[in-house]
């Protein structure tokens, strides 16, 4: 199931289809699977519309003969840490809305962003510099400049994320 969902919320990134991506998302949430950061980082990207420009490329994943669930039934060990982290997954993002419209406005689109960083948030997975930056630039392009200047900061401030000049770019081209 975790191949199958990396897929599907791939393809919907190729197909520019964000609300076929969240209808996978609440899905994978509502059947406890496990979520790479990746996948999450590819749905921010899909919110801000940069598969839209051809501006963010998903590769397809192999399946690889070693890549086993943990038991024979399909079934996380409790002790497993990827279980903890599904337990945690789901109900966190109840309220996050499922649309099938391929023309989600820009309120809307920031509005699910915000949710799967928040998600992303009580999880404990830190964002990337593109990550932040679709954010900074979906915020600049509806006009919420504060909720913009506060991704920027947290991306100051998080370790994994190397700020880059395109980040500020996006920022500076809202005001403008």
């Amino acid at each position: 199931e975790i191949l199958s969902t990396r897929r599907s919320i791939q393809h919907c990134c190729r197909d520019n289809n964000l609300g076929k991506g969240l209808q996978v998302l609440n899905q994978a949430i509502r059947n406890c699977v496990y979520i790479e950061a990746q996948s999450f980082y590819n749905l921010l990207n899909l919110c801000e519309g940069s598969f839209a420009k051809g501006g963010v490329h998903v590769g397809t994943p192999r399946p690889r003969d070693d890549c086993k669930i943990d038991d024979p039934n399909g079934k996380l060990n409790s002790n497993d840490k990827r279980h903890k982290r599904d337990v945690d997954i789901k109900g966190a993002n109840d309220g996050l809305k499922q649309n099938d419209e391929s023309d989600i406005s820009l309120p809307q689109r920031l509005s699910h962003a915000n949710e799967i960083h928040s998600l992303l948030s009580r999880l404990k997975i830190p964002c990337t510099e593109p990550t932040y930056t679709a954010l900074i630039r979906l915020a600049s392009r509806v006009g919420d400049f504060d909720q913009a200047e506060k991704y920027l900061d947290q991306a100051e401030r998080t370790q994994q994320c190397k700020v880059k000049l395109r980040m500020y770019s996006a920022l500076i081209r809202g005001y403008c």
